[in-house]
């Protein structure tokens, strides 16, 4: 990535990398000793003859979180930044930020600019990318929230979305639902495959908003039952839409957000005995979990969270997912703000302290002046945190791609029948760490293939030996892979997961 920010990338890689060691001994120790060491990975390892092989034995098995080792114990904390006019600074560097977890300083042992937009090389024919060079991916959820509004904000919330939707230049990774007054979600406009997505972005469903959303309202539209008004029912039930919505919008790579427009449910409620109860244990671990499948919430004040004691729900939700709380009638601020944050888009990464069962704080510093930063705020270390798909797992079953990790690939024929495939992997997404002279990279690679009998998947894990010369200038060939497959294959999926920082990159290969 030759930018700015991939070379403080790259700089970041040497100037840490004997504090890593330090820190990260135990981690590195404990993952890299499940590795088969391979040696450096060039052109004509039979890695991918390997794992064709050993698809035999798990044919007809789609991959699952138990099919890779556990990620290293690292803390991501997505940044977003701004400056005073509310436009995305995408120039920071590594030295602009400190983080500290429990009022202690963290050592950041890994810095990534999010913006994917990036062309790895010229693709022609037969030659595939998960980066082509378009704006990275950005989604959005849109919940409309009518469980908790009073009938009089209805008309004019819906006004308020149909207008920031239909100014949309695209649409088609927008996403639109309803809470019902019974707790369930209504799509709109839900979450689809890529299939599906292309159909609707053809079709423009952003002109068309008004009418469904219309049409919806109108469908889903009673009166509340005596049940559905009580506070804890109302919370589980916001909670749970969110989740929901989280869960379907996993699949989907790149930056993910949710706009919540609510008039929020509280977060201290009154029990029957007359008892105060405070369910900030509960929102905290709801956040964890929104923040482990990569989803920030944002929410919008509908008009009526303050007398309703549900404000500081909405904005302490939106600070821990590393969101923004918007105040009432601002969606149309809100949505082409969200969408256009891309750009401004940073994961920082600190080795995890130990597990204590404790909420962690976490702050954020950026020393440029005039930016302003958003970043979830704090983690729970709870046992109990619900368990929502974490987004590797998400990248592996989806039918789309992640760019995370560059990743590029060409298919020919050497012989007839025979494909040979061609795959290269950017070394500058990736965190090296210092082993002797040299440094290693490990990375678990995942075949999903696609034959007439179904698909067939297999991992193989490897460490990766780069020099220090790759080190100080990373680049897309550090990393090949060059081998002939069998015939009778429809497609193969590629997905790279770097087991130290724990991103991950996936490309579709489409064999003729």
């Amino acid at each position: 990535m030759q930018t700015d920010s991939g070379k403080d990338s790259a700089r970041l890689h040497l100037a840490t990398v004997t504090e890593i060691k330090k820190r990260q001994k135990p981690i590195v120790q404990l993952f890299i000793g499940h590795y088969t060491s391979v040696g450096r990975l060039l052109s004509g390892l039979a890695l991918i003859g390997m794992a064709l092989i050993r698809m035999e034995t798990v044919a007809q098995e789609a991959p699952t979180s138990n099919s890779i080792p556990p990620p290293a114990r690292v803390v991501a904390v997505n940044v977003i930044a701004r400056d005073s006019h509310d436009q995305p600074v995408s120039d920071l560097h590594v030295d602009d930020f400190r983080v500290t977890d429990q009022g202690k300083q963290q050592r950041i042992i890994f810095f990534h600019h999010n913006d994917d937009a990036v062309q790895l090389a010229p693709v022609g024919p037969h030659e595939y990318s998960n980066r082509s060079g378009a704006a990275a991916p950005h989604a959005l959820g849109i919940l409309f929230d009518l469980m908790n509004a009073d009938l009089s904000y209805r008309g004019f919330g819906a006004q308020e979305i149909a207008r920031a939707v239909g100014r949309l230049k695209t649409s088609s990774e927008v996403y639109l639902y309803l809470l019902q007054n019974n707790g369930t979600l209504y799509p709109v406009h839900p979450v689809s495959g890529r299939e599906d997505v292309e159909k609707v972005a053809n079709a423009d469903w952003s002109q068309r908003v008004q009418p469904l959303l219309e049409a919806a309202i109108r469908q889903v539209s009673g009166v509340k039952n005596n049940e559905e008004q009580v506070p804890t029912v109302r919370v589980e039930a916001a909670y749970r839409a969110l989740t929901t919505l989280a869960t379907d919008m996993a699949p989907v790579p790149g930056q993910k957000d949710i706009l919540w427009i609510s008039q929020g449910v509280p977060q201290v409620i009154r029990l029957t005995s007359g008892q105060m109860y405070d369910l900030g244990s509960r929102l905290q671990r709801l956040a964890t979990a929104l923040n482990r499948s990569g989803v920030s919430v944002n929410t919008v004040d509908q008009g009526n969270a303050v007398e309703t004691d549900s404000k500081l729900t909405m904005e302490n939700l939106a600070s821990l997912t590393g969101g923004k709380s918007y105040p009432t009638r601002s969606v149309e601020v809100a949505v082409p703000e969200i969408l256009g944050s891309s750009a401004g888009s940073y994961l920082i990464e600190y080795a995890a302290p130990p597990v204590d069962g404790k909420f962690h704080k976490i702050h954020l510093n950026c020393a440029r002046k005039g930016v302003r930063i958003q970043f979830p705020e704090g983690y729970s270390t709870a046992a109990d945190v619900p368990a929502l798909p974490e987004f590797r797992d998400a990248v592996i079953s989806s039918s789309l791609d992640s760019a995370a990790i560059g990743i590029w690939a060409s298919v020919s024929t050497k012989a007839p029948g025979v494909p040979h495939l061609e795959i290269r992997v950017d070394s500058r997404d990736l965190m090296p760490q210092s082993q002797g002279d040299g440094f290693v990279v490990s990375l678990n690679i995942i075949f999903v293939v696609s034959t007439a009998q179904g698909e067939q998947a297999s991992r193989s894990a490897v460490n990766v030996q780069l020099t220090r010369a790759q080190i100080e200038k990373p680049s897309k060939d550090d990393i090949s892979i060059s081998q002939d497959l069998p015939g009778g294959i429809s497609k193969v999926k590629v997905v790279v997961i770097d087991s130290g920082s724990n991103a991950i990159g996936s490309l579709t290969i489409p064999i003729e």
